[in-house]
């Protein structure tokens, strides 16, 4: 099976393909203004010899994260699903970020949401979330962890001011962990193999956030809050 996967939920995007039972992964821009393109899809399947008539599935992180990103990356799976008539299965960007981590127990997966804000949730072992993605202050996130839980992303690194006195109690796996389209790619595979199908017309990023930039008035309160601190 030959499957394109796609994650972009952050600023460090990547795209897997699966051919011949092995998983070859690009990291192909990163930086604040980093969005994925169809060329840029279309390079990575070239690199990995695969074409876009040999396919027979594509997926996509599916959020939450960068707005633009998402966008971009459900267009384009979308896109090429319709044109090619593939399946297109959406992936949990939270889940991808712990399928990777999950050998050793539950996590509680956090990812920057920027302003001030991270994107989190519990994560089973299974790989399936406690309940829907939520966003909220690292503050609040923080009242939500118990002793002996396992932390995992960027959420955490980008807030090490609020989570680094926790050491104690919890233990982070690692505080700069961003989801990879590697584990988009196992998670969609594994929802195929299950049976698992998808209404094309009903796939959409989930942004959890809807709001996506601060007013003025917003915008001064912070920066007076940053200049107290």
């Amino acid at each position: 099976m030959n499957v394109l996967a796609i994650e972009s939920s952050t600023r460090t995007p990547t795209i897997a393909i699966v051919t011949e039972g092995r998983i070859i992964e690009y990291a192909p821009c990163a930086g604040a203004d980093a969005v994925l393109t169809v060329a840029t899809v279309v390079e990575a399947l070239a690199c990995a010899s695969v074409s876009l008539q040999s396919l027979d599935a594509i997926a996509f992180g599916s959020g939450p994260g960068a707005f633009t990103s998402l966008r971009s990356a459900c267009s384009i799976a979308l896109g090429l699903g319709l044109a090619r008539g593939l399946p297109v299965v959406p992936v949990s960007s939270l889940r991808a970020l712990a399928e990777p981590h999950l050998s050793s127990g539950e996590l509680v997966v956090a990812l920057d949401a920027r302003l001030g804000e991270v994107y989190w949730a519990r994560v089973s072992v299974e790989c399936t979330l406690d309940a829907e993605p939520r966003c909220s202050t690292p503050e609040v996130l923080r009242q939500h962890l118990q002793p002996g839980d396992r932390a995992l992303g960027n959420g955490f690194g980008a807030h090490e001011a609020v989570f680094g006195d926790s050491a104690p109690l919890i233990s982070i796996v690692d505080s700069l962990a961003v989801p990879k389209a590697s584990a988009v790619a196992r998670l969609a595979m594994a929802a195929l193999a299950a049976g698992e199908t998808f209404e094309l017309h009903d796939l959409a990023p989930d942004y959890v956030r809807n709001k996506v930039a601060m007013t003025k008035v917003e915008q001064l309160a912070v920066r007076r809050l940053n200049s107290v601190a």
